[in-house]
C-alpha cells in the first residue's frame, strides 16, 4: 500500500487498495490481458472481484459495492472502467484416511489434522485466485503422529 501511494496503477496497487478497504479480506484483479487480450471492448476495463471479511457473506451487497466504487473512483485513473465480478464459492468434499504412527494417539492427532485443514481453507488475503492442490492438503494433514495421508 505504501508503494502504491494510494493510487491504483499496477495490479498489486489495485489489490492493495481493495484489501485496505474496510470489510474486504481478499481481492482478485484482472485486466484486458487476463480476460480478453484481443478484444478491444475490454480496453481500459479492470475487473474487480472482492471477498468480504464476514464469513457469512459470499459477496458484497449492492450498497456495499456502491460505497466501494465511490471510494475506489478516487484512486484510479479517470479513463479506467471498473467491472465488478462476484466470487464463486466452490464446495468440495474431502475424504482422508490418516495412517497413524504406532505411538500416536487418535484422540489428539485427528483433531490436530482437522484444525490444520480448516486453517488451509480459511479466508485470508490470498483466498481469491488461490489454488489448493492435493499436496497442500497432504502437507497440512500430516501433523505430528501421522505416518501418511490417503486423499
Amino acid at each position: 500500500l505504501y508503494r502504491a501511494r494510494k493510487r491504483a496503477v499496477t495490479k498489486p496497487d489495485y489489490k492493495a487498495i481493495c484489501v485496505d478497504y474496510p470489510g474486504i479480506i481478499s481481492a482478485d484483479i484482472k485486466a484486458q490481458r487476463d480476460i480478453a487480450p484481443d478484444d478491444l471492448r475490454w480496453m481500459n476495463v479492470v475487473q474487480v472481484c472482492l471477498l468480504p471479511l464476514d464469513t457469512s457473506l459470499t459477496a458484497l451487497t449492492d450498497s456495499d459495492w456502491s460505497n466501494f466504487l465511490a471510494y475506489f473512483d478516487k484512486k484510479v485513473h479517470a479513463l479506467v472502467h471498473i467491472s465488478k465480478k462476484e466470487p464463486t464459492k466452490h464446495m468440495a468434499t474431502l475424504q482422508l484416511t490418516l495412517v497413524l504412527k504406532s505411538q500416536a494417539s487418535p484422540a489428539s492427532t485427528i483433531p490436530a489434522a482437522e484444525t490444520a485443514l480448516k486453517a488451509l481453507f480459511a479466508r485470508r488475503s490470498d483466498t481469491l485466485g488461490r489454488r489448493i492442490t492435493l499436496n497442500d492438503i497432504d502437507r497440512k494433514a500430516a501433523v505430528d503422529g501421522v505416518d501418511y495421508v490417503d486423499i
